[in-house]
């Protein structure tokens, strides 16, 4: 039994980005990724750090890259802070019975 596309089924949409490496292995050229575009897919906009893998090959050859995930930076750091924070003052500030 042979599987493919029906007729009526559409092909997946994408996006393209175009990204300025501005470090690493070739700093200053612009390269291109297309993403698929679904909910999985993060969305990013004009300016937004973002992270690339590098598979080792060509610099500049847009297929040695892959898209990751947006650059975290101080506000991660301070949402990872709260989060560890804000168990330890549970824990100390335990309401305390009073009798009547």
């Amino acid at each position: 039994m042979q599987r493919g596309r029906g007729q009526h089924e559409q092909e997946p949409e994408c996006v393209a980005h175009t990204i300025l490496l501005q470090d690493g292995e070739a700093p200053g050229i612009t390269i291109e990724q297309v993403l698929p575009d679904e909910p999985s897919t993060p969305s990013f906009t004009t300016g937004d750090r973002i992270v690339l893998a590098y598979t080792g090959g060509d610099p500049a050859d847009p297929s040695s890259y892959q898209v990751r995930d947006f650059q975290r930076g101080t506000p991660m750091l301070w949402l990872a802070v709260l989060f560890a924070v804000v168990p330890v003052r549970r824990r100390v500030a335990r309401p305390r019975l009073t009798s009547g």
